[in-house]
């Protein structure tokens, strides 16, 4: 068995365009990396992905009434212009070496969005990514709005020992599984969003406050990430599944659907999704992090820390994360 992390999801090759490496970590509480905007054309995507050893032994136990949560649907695409899909997005990225991915982000504030941690930061070297740019409503080449990417900035926690890569491979997991729990990160653009943002989040939730959530994002496996996919899956947490029993703030979501992985990093799980914006419609409760290979309908997510999160929105929305 092997996880999967979403990242390197969709790769690209951007023709012609310079390469601007990201700062590094500047200390304090949070990671944080400036980034300059590409405007170079992009090629055809085509799928890279780092494999990750994962738990042996691994067997899911879903609660009742699981596969009646789920509502799966393939190749259908929901529409881009209502609520809360016209706050999503697909985001591309510069790593260190100058290759160009595609992850999935969605607006939670005037102009920041909000991504997985690994489509900002690859832990294993502690480099950042650079080049941030967001197509909001994002499809088939098309989009609304075209973002910059001034700054970004990811919770400590998602980090990796100084130590890691002379760790022995379990050691090594055990440190992946520890940083997952953080794997979300926020980016202040340029602009204000055109089109509004998700008001609401919840963090350090009990079980039995959410029983299913549905997952959104550009998965590569379908219409090559060009189109926004959505699918509703049963929601528990990690603790729940055999080999994956130590990670409090670890969520998984079973959507029975193998096709939403690559390209899926950070696109947001949304509790009670509605296209009525009200108290208590369309809560971000987790993102897609990564899954397991032998288990591609299931994927996994961090459990949003409320301290952590807020502190982290605060940071970015107020410019904190821009260079000194």
């Amino acid at each position: 068995m092997r996880l999967v992390g979403y990242a390197a999801l969709i790769a690209l090759t951007a023709a012609g365009a310079a390469v601007a490496g990201g700062a590094g970590a500047r200390g304090g509480a949070l990671s944080r990396s400036s980034a300059t905007a590409d405007e170079a054309p992009l090629a055809e995507a085509a799928p890279a992905a780092a494999l990750l050893p994962g738990r042996p032994g691994f067997l899911p136990r879903l609660p009742a009434g699981a596969e009646q949560l789920a509502q799966v649907v393939v190749g259908t695409p929901p529409d881009w212009n209502t609520v809360p899909y016209k706050w999503v997005g697909r985001l591309q990225f510069k790593s260190a070496s100058g290759n160009t991915y595609l992850c999935s982000a969605q607006f939670i504030a005037p102009k920041v969005i909000l991504t997985a941690g690994h489509c900002i930061k690859n832990y294993e070297n502690n480099s950042f990514h650079s080049d941030f740019i967001f197509l909001l409503q994002y499809r088939n080449g098309s989009y609304s709005h075209r973002y910059r990417g001034l700054c970004a900035s990811v919770p400590a926690g998602y980090s990796l020992p100084a130590n890691y890569s002379s760790e022995s491979a379990e050691q090594k997991e055990t440190d992946r599984f520890a940083a997952s729990q953080y794997d979300y990160g926020m980016i202040l653009l340029n602009a204000p969003s055109a089109t509004g943002y998700f008001r609401a989040w919840q963090g350090s939730w009990k079980a039995g406050d959410w029983h299913g959530a549905t997952k959104i994002g550009y998965p590569g496996d379908l219409a090559a990430g060009e189109e926004l996919q959505s699918a509703h899956g049963a929601l528990l947490f990690a603790d729940d599944i055999w080999g994956v029993d130590t990670w409090p703030q670890l969520l998984a979501l079973w959507q029975f659907n193998p096709y939403l992985t690559q390209g899926m990093s950070g696109g947001g799980w949304v509790g009670s999704l509605s296209p009525v914006e009200a108290p208590g419609n369309n809560v971000l409760i987790s993102l897609s992090s990564f899954d397991i290979t032998s288990h591609p309908e299931m994927a996994f997510g961090p459990q949003f820390n409320t301290t952590v999160f807020n502190a982290l929105l605060d940071h970015v929305a107020s410019g904190g994360c821009l260079p000194h």
